[in-house]
């Protein structure tokens, strides 16, 4: 009898240890990654509602976390949803829009949120581009590929979330059921000045090499325009409020670049199109920001009985 023959039944041992042993544990780890992935979120919460009831919105909300966490529905009369989310990207809020509102009569307005880091953003190139996947496993937005890849597909062995939810019955949600973030109290915020300073830096996007993606940005923006303006639809282009420290802290090139793209929009849509800056609203103090960039509970409910005001009066 040969050697080879002599070590069959050792290497047939060794597979079938290896077997059971790593059987259980490929098991129990996607089962505990599967009720990670099922733990309700904003992303989850969204699509949920959208699925239902996109149809009967009168005012959508989309941008990123200044009107994520900005807008309040429930002060706006208009049946209002806020589908903006952290760090959300244009190209995130055309999707969204595509999905759910091209070719409709609804909704009445569209309020496209303009930060003046949108025009040079994008998630999926920045430091946050690991959000991509959350809107590719819990939206429907790009590819399956997008669950197994390195940077997408990662088991949350040892993550408190999970632990947190199925346990003790913690909320991850972190938005109301019309989609506002409702995390940012007031009273519980940070330093202005820091903050304010230190978000103006990571927002100073605008290079030659962010020169095309400028483009692409405004032929997105221009693309839901004219679908709006094909149904019968009103753009509002939103600029929230921010702190004096932010403000101060953009470059200047970058501010006057994004006021002529939003005045070259209007002018080429004077109809269906409408511009509100609110960032240096006088109205909002200290005590209405959470930061330097984003405003509190508080803020966001002054900020959205003005535009339920305002909104009505403008294309009058």
């Amino acid at each position: 009898m040969s050697a080879e023959s002599d070590n069959k039944p050792l290497w047939k041992f060794i597979c079938k240890t290896l077997l059971f042993a790593l059987l259980p544990a490929v098991l129990f780890l996607s089962a505990y990654e599967a009720a990670y992935r099922n733990i309700p979120n904003s992303y989850s919460l969204k699509k949920a509602y959208l699925d239902t009831m996109a149809d009967s919105v009168e005012v959508l909300v989309l941008g990123s976390s200044h009107s994520y966490y900005g807008i309040n529905p429930e002060y706006l009369s208009l049946r209002t949803f806020n589908a903006a989310n952290v760090s959300q990207t244009l190209d995130y809020d055309a999707m969204i829009y595509n999905t759910w509102f091209r070719g409709k009569p609804a909704p009445r307005y569209v309020v496209l949120t303009i930060s003046y880091s949108t025009l040079w953003g994008r998630i999926s190139l920045g430091k946050e581009h690991w959000r991509s996947r959350k809107y590719s496993i819990y939206m429907g937005f790009g590819s399956w590929r997008d669950w197994f890849s390195p940077d997408g597909y990662e088991f949350q062995l040892g993550d408190r979330t999970v632990l947190g939810y199925y346990l003790l019955g913690k909320d991850f949600v972190g938005c109301s059921d019309t989609g506002f973030g409702t995390v940012y109290k007031c009273g519980s915020g940070k330093d202005l000045y820091e903050t304010g300073v230190s978000a103006a830096v990571r927002h100073s996007l605008m290079s030659a090499a962010t020169a095309d993606l400028c483009r692409d940005n405004i032929a997105l923006i221009g693309d839901i325009i004219g679908d709006c303006a094909e149904h019968g639809k009103k753009t509002v282009f939103l600029i929230t409020p921010t702190y004096i420290t932010y403000r101060e802290a953009l470059p200047p090139v970058q501010v006057r670049r994004t006021h002529e793209v939003l005045d070259s929009l209007h002018a080429a849509h004077p109809d269906n199109t409408a511009i509100l800056d609110f960032s240096t609203d006088p109205r909002f103090a200290a005590a209405d920001f959470y930061d330097g960039d984003h405003l509190c509970t508080d803020g966001a409910a002054k900020l959205s009985v003005i535009l339920n005001d305002t909104l009505p009066k403008i294309f009058d």
